[in-house]
């Protein structure tokens, strides 16, 4: 929605105007920079809650550890019923 400039966010308008100067080629590059930017961060962010939990810092959920509940909160990303098979409209970031 951001490309296509259907947001009405005044702090947006100005990145969506920029938006639309960018061609095919650069908008694909930059949706997979920003792309594996977010898949890169919530991966570090998942293994950090894991070390924390062994550091003393849990994280509970519902009354569940979510360290405890899991052998690599980080490595849940990829499984077949992982966050990218339940969730992703996109799928595993394949680069």
């Amino acid at each position: 929605m951001l490309i296509a400039g259907k947001w009405k966010a005044p702090s947006l308008q100005t990145l969506q105007t920029d938006l639309k100067t960018f061609n095919e080629d650069q908008i694909s590059i930059m949706r997979r920079a920003l792309v594996s930017s977010i898949d890169t961060g919530i991966h570090d962010f998942l293994f950090k809650l894991q070390q924390q939990d062994e550091e003393g810092i849990t994280i509970v959920v519902n009354g569940k550890n979510l360290a405890e509940i899991s052998d690599g909160l980080h490595g849940e990303l990829f499984t077949e019923d992982g966050w990218y098979q339940r969730f992703s409209e996109y799928g595993e970031n394949q680069e």
